[in-house]
């Protein structure tokens, strides 16, 4: 039996009326009978062929004559033979949905066109080269937010001078929930020294796991470190193996809080609700949970998986507090996690970035992309419409094509 769903309704209608192979001639229609399917129109390429006439003025007095022609259409990139919908298609099949050029090229066979692997590398190259101001005012845009969640994940990357063989590199993401922003960097590293050039003039507060090359940003001046609840309730969700009933106390407390988030959200409070919401009935829940653990930290083995969870949570405790101290805060990093899950489908499918020019463009496009969908923002007319107007759009006005900022009626 097929699911019960119905066509949307915002689509165009191709309506055919089938009349009775019988003479219908002295009837009276009594009404009409109508189904539905949803149908879609083959892809296929085309030629934009565009001509634009000479016109010569009449002579002079003095013999001489004007030509007379109009200007030629703006394209983004000059002397391009890809139209602005192939590279906007080029891009989202790329970074959206995860189609490498060679499969892409594949598709373009089938549809009649055999293009040069070079020829596309070279459209994606200049494309991103339009892109980077973009992605520079989209990380300004991210500092400035009040409160950062970071997270990194690996990406191997081709190395050049060594054929057939990559090195790890590491797409470094950053995250401001509040404003719907995310930025991500590529880096060849996970130490410290690979976040010092985001994070060294941030301030405000820093979300993140208890990697160590957060510790010294947190640090500082101006910063106010916060933890992950997901990270302190998955020790203890590894811990149930080991002392089912300890660790299933501290697993229930936790989804307590996690019980008020859902309340605030379901009941769409403002921050300054969310924030009254918490004191009310997640700070208790956080003082038992301390007291709790406090208490069972003499009996249990410092190296089990529950005394692990344990000094874990202890060790981060203010960290853990401080998410109550504005609404606008959230209670775990899973919204950074969120934003790079894509990735790992990513490199699923083309297992690795052809060099560092090519993972640099993953983490820009990656960026967009992210904060597209933060925003309900269309990828693809986000794309097109920027590649229409980036060149005729003065720097000072940057920030005003980025995803979160973008008029949405202009996106058509």
């Amino acid at each position: 039996m097929l699911a019960a769903w119905h066509c949307p309704k915002h689509l165009p209608v191709v309506e055919t009326v089938i009349e009775p192979q019988e003479d219908t001639t002295g009837m009276t229609c009594l009404g009409e009978e109508g189904s539905e399917e949803l149908d879609i129109t083959p892809a296929r390429m085309h030629i934009n062929r565009t001509k634009r006439p000479q016109y010569a003025t009449p002579l002079m007095v003095d013999g001489s004559q004007r030509i007379v022609i109009a200007p030629m259409p703006q394209r983004p990139i000059d002397k391009c033979l890809a139209s602005v919908d192939l590279l906007t298609t080029i891009t989202i099949d790329k970074h959206v949905h995860h189609l490498p050029v060679d499969r892409q090229l594949k598709r373009f066979s089938m549809l009649g066109v055999d293009i040069p692997t070079s020829t596309v590398e070279s459209w994606q190259r200049l494309t991103a080269e339009l892109f980077r101001p973009l992605h520079a005012a989209l990380r300004s845009e991210v500092l400035q937010s009040c409160s950062l969640q970071v997270d990194a994940t690996g990406l191997a990357v081709q190395d050049r001078t060594k054929q057939g063989t990559t090195h790890k590199g590491f797409l470094w993401g950053y995250h401001a929930p509040w404003q719907k922003l995310v930025f991500f960097d590529d880096q060849k590293g996970r130490g410290q020294i690979y976040c010092r050039e985001v994070l060294d003039n941030y301030r405000g507060y820093l979300q993140t796991d208890d990697y160590q090359a957060y510790h010294q940003h947190k640090a500082r001046d101006g910063v106010i470190g916060l933890a992950c609840w997901a990270h302190t309730r998955r020790n203890f969700e590894k811990a149930l193996d080991y002392d089912r009933d300890r660790a299933g106390i501290a697993m229930k407390l936790i989804q307590k809080l996690y019980d008020v988030e859902r309340e605030a959200r379901d009941g769409t409070l403002t921050h300054e609700q969310r924030k009254e919401l918490r004191l009310e009935k997640s700070l208790p829940t956080i003082n038992t949970i301390s007291a709790w653990m406090v208490n069972q930290l003499p009996d249990v083995l410092p190296k089990s998986p529950l005394g692990k969870a344990l000094r874990y949570a202890i060790r981060l405790w203010d960290e853990l507090m401080n998410y109550l101290c504005d609404g606008r805060l959230e209670i775990d990093n899973n919204l950074m996690e969120n934003a790079i899950r894509p990735m790992a489908l990513g490199r699923k499918y083309w297992l690795f970035a052809g060099a560092h020019e090519a993972a640099q463009n993953i983490a820009m496009y990656r960026s967009f992309f992210a904060t597209c969908h933060l925003n309900q923002v269309n990828p693809y007319n986000w794309i097109r419409y920027v590649l229409n107007t980036i060149n005729t759009t003065a720097p000072i006005n940057y920030q005003k094509l980025l995803p979160h900022r973008i008029d949405t009626s202009l996106l058509s």
